[in-house]
């Protein structure tokens, strides 16, 4: 069943939808973007957030909205797709961009379900406005984001899906400004 999603293509405020599963870093992507921890983030075997949450702050001269959400696969007391329409009701006057957040160390089929499960659910329009977040960046040696992609087909696959758009994100480098800026850039272009 297709839900419909209210995309805003307002500039000057950013709503930001983050989903993934656990381990992935959508919180603590969440408070990369933002450049203040207020999303409950940590190594956990089982989802840490089990609610949308949603915070504010002035980044690059925008206010950015991120919205956290549950993990996709193990969220066992919640029907999730309620709870994501939840998340996209939270911002007004309706999301700018969704953030398909991926560890860039590991690529599972898991990892590739998660948007095809969205798209299901919320029809191929939200694809036009996502965007592949790859974390864990401080772990990638020597590889670039376009090396990961062209080595996994199904990583090529999800990303073409997208547009082609991604971007790489050190999490554990919250200080580093220009990775979010350049983002933020990004995602303002893609619309």
């Amino acid at each position: 069943m297709e839900r419909t999603i209210n995309l805003s293509s307002n500039t000057r405020d950013l709503n930001l939808l983050l989903i993934g599963k656990t381990g992935s870093g959508v919180s603590a992507s969440g408070n990369t973007i933002l450049g203040i921890k207020v999303f409950q983030s940590g190594r956990s075997l089982t989802s840490i957030t089990d609610r949308c949450q949603k915070h504010t702050a002035e980044v690059a001269n925008r206010r950015v909205t991120v919205i956290d959400t549950p993990n996709f696969f193990n969220s066992n007391d919640i029907d999730l797709s309620v709870e994501l329409k939840r998340g996209l009701n939270m911002c007004s006057p309706g999301i700018y961009a969704i953030l398909l957040v991926l560890p860039s160390h590991t690529f599972t089929q898991q990892d590739a379900d998660i948007m095809f499960f969205f798209k299901k659910m919320f029809g191929e329009k939200a694809m036009k406005h996502t965007f592949v977040l790859f974390t864990h960046g401080d772990e990638l040696q020597n590889e670039s984001p376009e090396q990961l992609i062209r080595e996994n087909t199904e990583l090529s696959r999800l990303t073409e899906v997208c547009g082609g758009r991604f971007h790489l994100l050190n999490n554990k480098d919250l200080n580093n400004r220009e990775q979010v800026t350049k983002l933020l850039m990004k995602i303002e272009r893609m619309v």
